[in-house]
């Protein structure tokens, strides 16, 4: 069972094994690597300067994409808990493969604003509906206690999305040694496939704990199950924020790492691989998280993951060292990584089934703001220089990590 995870290493594969063997699980687990597989990720400022863009459009771009995840979170989340989270799912499969297929195409601002839009709804889409099939599918298994060491099954999927990370990256310059549109267009296949792969979900049925008239209830009335939550616990809120804040600080490393590889000396047309091989420890440092909360709370592993690279961008300022570099952005990419599975975690065990896209859509709305704060504060920070970048987001971080025992809710007795 999740709730008897064994402490030792010899053990842990089996953990896993047992949740690839669920279905649905299997399938969320491919549809990460595929979504995540960006080939482009590597040479997008390139193709969309070669597409007639500046660096003002470029930072644009990025705008209208959080404006239309903003604008569409909580409506597609209301239209999941009340048509079905499978068909929500493929939507997002289809608008993010739409994505790319404008971007491809587009030259000029305006075209390549479509597919900024159609992208950032896909997200909102996905947006609690892979949360509502995950449960659900462990709560199905047998043996399997969906409310309890969910985090186990979040951190394989985070795991998942860092392969599909490390692939794009490592790869993604062979492809656009050539041309950047040749990325561009490997990007699509992987797109392609993960809407054959969220199709082959199998159909979900509500928790056996819910009884049927509630369940109807519920989804003609999420936003006001979602609101009555919020009520109840503003904590989740706070940590919704923290989330969000947390989450700005730690990608900014993806903005950061040129200049910083850069910095040290390291050769433009290793930034990719480099990258890559940090991102080694995103792919294995969620598979420990079993046998970390054997040993220490959920709130201590929490604090941990906002204080390893915290310290981590602390250590960047002063590093002059190539390799001092790369481990450093290791720590901040794989200390980061209990971080979300924690979170979905403790949300979704306080979320009534019926409207658990929709709540989880709303706090997430509520957690946009926070990180469009801190978008802005990083950019600020960026311009003032790499050192005083670096100290800002290390300093924020061991703030945030400070807080987490006051947000992060204890966990459920066994």
């Amino acid at each position: 069972m999740l709730t008897s995870l064994p402490g030792h290493h010899a053990r842990l594969p089996q953990t896993w094994l047992r949740l690839l063997r669920i279905p649905n699980v299997r399938r969320l687990a491919e549809t990460r690597i595929l979504t995540n597989m960006y080939f482009y990720s590597a040479v997008l400022v390139r193709f969309e300067m070669d597409r007639g863009l500046n660096f003002t459009e470029i930072f644009l771009l990025e705008s209208v994409l959080s404006l239309a995840i903003w604008l569409l979170d909580i409506p597609t989340g209301v239209w999941a808990d009340r048509i079905g989270y499978r068909r929500l799912l493929i939507l997002s499969r289809l608008l993010n493969a739409a994505s790319v297929v404008v971007t491809l195409l587009a030259h000029g601002f305006f075209v390549f604003a479509i597919g900024s839009v159609l992208f950032g709804a896909g997200v909102a889409c996905d947006s609690g509906c892979e949360d509502a099939v995950l449960l659900r599918s462990l709560a199905a298994a047998e043996g399997l206690d969906a409310g309890k060491r969910s985090s186990s099954a979040f951190a394989l999927l985070g795991a998942c999305s860092s392969v599909g990370f490390f692939i794009g990256l490592a790869t993604g310059s062979l492809f656009a040694a050539h041309d950047p549109t040749i990325a561009v267009v490997a990007t699509l296949f992987p797109a392609t496939l993960a809407i054959g792969a969220t199709w082959l979900l199998r159909p979900l049925t509500p928790l056996s704990e819910a009884p049927h008239a509630e369940i109807t209830s519920l989804r003609a009335r999420p936003l006001a199950s979602a609101w009555r939550l919020i009520r109840r616990e503003p904590a989740l809120v706070g940590l919704s924020l923290v989330q969000s804040a947390s989450f700005v600080c730690v990608n900014a490393i993806f903005w950061y790492n040129q200049p910083l590889l850069g910095r040290a000396g390291v050769a433009a047309q290793w930034f990719g691989p480099l990258t890559a091989v940090a991102m080694v420890f995103g792919i294995v440092v969620p598979l420990l998280l079993p046998l970390a909360r054997r040993w220490a709370s959920r709130r201590v592993c929490f604090a941990f993951s906002l204080l390893a690279p915290g310290i981590a961008y602390l250590a960047l300022a002063q590093a002059a060292w190539s390799w001092v570099v790369v481990a450093l952005l290791a720590l901040i990419v794989g200390g980061s990584a209990w971080r979300e599975p924690l979170q979905r975690e403790a949300l979704n065990e306080r979320i009534e089934d019926g409207a658990r896209a929709t709540t989880l859509s709303a706090l997430s709305f509520l957690g946009a703001v926070a990180g469009a704060l801190a978008n802005a504060l990083v950019g600020r920070a960026g311009d003032a220089g790499l050192g005083v970048a670096s100290v800002a987001l290390g300093a924020a971080l061991i703030a945030l990590a400070a807080l987490a025992p006051w947000l992060m809710p204890h966990e459920p007795a066994e």
